[in-house]
């Protein structure tokens, strides 16, 4: 452990640098510390270099020598500095390329991990002496290292460098090398490692079927990040194969079933952001599974909003009125669940016609019992009043909408354009729409965009048709 007289001044100095209430250059006299044999305080000194090296790209060249001393010191956190360091000095080029060659062929995976994340750093400064080195090549031949941390490492580096030239690139062999050793990998590499796995070229149908089979036991592994991963790539993979797609399917929503019965909290967060980003076809597989998911009063609002969408993801025609008055019994929520809970009720709603008009009805009602907290939620809801087949429950909620909507009091324009849509197609159904409308030319129109323009012009041409007496001194309202 170094001296106290050694380390006050370097605390001292960092905390004023770390707040910028130091001159760079007041720092240079640190350097003398990373003769020091602590390891962590000769970590940090040399960080403060590469700082100051930024400000004065000239003074990297003193730092040669205390490197180099430092690349062949006998501590592995010692060499991993040492090339970290070098690694990030614009201008040490030509010194930095033997250092990462040596990490590569350290003994300690730690230094390792430094030299690969070194040639990263080198190529934000300095991309050519990358490419004339034949690192990125390397980096390739660093996939076979033997440990997984190192590996994963290298595929984050090398998706780095490769990213403005299409990414990394993954052919069969490296599959292949990469399945057969993926099952001795700790969770977290391997997770890394079939991330990149989505590099493959996924019309290949062997490198597909390859993938499928090696990777269709750890679909049954206990650990859900690694069964989330793997079914993730696979997904992928399978998406353009529609015989292999459809096998998936019913080989993996058993398996997501049991994971969302049984998930904790935040997995379960994680594992419904995966599940509903799947298509309808996978979301169909769950509806043959009874009581998939619960709704706690204990979960917190971001939870229940996913299990509210998956719900209606996966309500059908034959429980879709249940579905519907689960969520309307919710009601009210806080506001971002009440207008979740309103989405949701519209959309499963017209799987069947005769839940499409019960919920027409009960939108209508909700209105009535409370303005405010309704109105615009029912208004941002994919409606699709033209599917219903009852004009009656259609008049009903148009009439309730247009005697409840206060044009001035209307800051939303999903809600304004909602409501110019409603009188363009079934204003006729309300004797007083063009009184509707002209309080809507009342507002100020400023701020008005070219499509709120349409949306009247459309609202207006349409109502005149119906109402020609009522809608002419309303037009020329709307020309001037």
């Amino acid at each position: 452990r170094p001296p106290r007289s050694t380390l006050f001044p370097y605390t001292t100095l960092f905390r004023s640098l770390s707040t910028n209430c130091l001159d760079h250059e007041e720092c240079i006299p640190l350097v003398k510390l990373t003769t020091t044999n602590n390891a962590k305080v000769k970590s940090a000194v040399w960080s403060l270099m590469v700082r100051v090296a930024e400000q004065t790209p000239e003074l990297g060249l003193m730092f040669i020598a205390s490197l180099n001393k430092d690349l062949v010191d006998p501590n592995p956190s010692v060499r991993s500095t040492a090339i970290s360091t070098i690694s990030c000095i614009e201008g040490l080029g030509e010194h930095a390329v033997p250092a990462l060659f040596s990490g590569f062929g350290d003994s300690n995976p730690t230094v390792r991990i430094s030299a690969v994340t070194g040639v990263g750093k080198l190529w934000r400064h300095s991309p050519t002496a990358v490419k004339d080195n034949d690192l990125i090549d390397e980096l390739y031949s660093v996939l076979r290292d033997p440990d997984p941390t190192v590996v994963t490492f290298a595929l984050q580096t090398l998706a780095f460098i490769l990213e403005e030239d299409g990414g990394i690139v993954i052919n069969l062999k490296m599959v292949s090398y990469f399945l057969s050793r993926l099952a001795s990998y700790p969770p977290r590499e391997f997770c890394g490692v079939v991330q990149y796995l989505h590099s493959v070229d996924r019309q290949e149908v062997e490198t597909v079927l390859l993938l499928l089979n090696e990777l269709d036991l750890f679909l049954d592994d206990k650990n859900g990040g690694v069964v989330l991963v793997v079914a993730d790539l696979l997904v992928y993979i399978t998406e353009i194969h529609s015989n292999l797609r459809l096998s998936l399917t019913s080989r993996l929503v058993p398996v997501l079933v049991k994971f969302i019965k049984t998930a904790k909290r935040d997995f379960l967060s994680d594992l419904l952001d995966f599940v509903l980003k799947l298509e309808e076809d996978y979301l169909k597989e769950f509806s043959k599974f009874d009581k998939v998911l619960v709704l706690k009063p204990k979960d917190e609002a971001g939870l229940k909003i996913k299990k509210i969408q998956f719900i209606s993801r996966i309500a059908d025609k034959e429980n879709c009125q249940e579905t519907l008055n689960l969520l309307l019994n919710l009601l009210p929520q806080t506001p971002s669940l009440n207008q979740s809970i309103i989405a949701a009720a519209a959309r499963i709603s017209q799987l069947d016609q005769n839940v499409h008009h019960n919920c027409l009805k009960n939108f209508k009602l909700l209105i009535k019992s409370d303005r405010k907290l309704y109105l615009e939620l029912v208004m941002e809801a994919e409606l699709n009043l033209e599917k219903c087949d009852c004009t009656e429950t259609v008049k009903n909620l148009v009439e309730t909408i247009f005697t409840n909507f206060s044009a001035p009091a209307c800051s939303n324009t999903t809600v304004m354009k909602s409501v110019l849509g409603l009188l363009e197609n079934f204003g006729h159904l309300y004797a007083m729409s063009p009184y509707v409308l002209e309080d809507i030319f009342q507002v100020d129109r400023t701020k008005w965009s070219v499509d709120m323009y349409e949306c009247v012009l459309g609202a207006a041409y349409a109502l005149f048709d119906h109402f020609p007496p009522a809608m002419q001194p309303i037009d020329r309202k709307s020309v001037v």
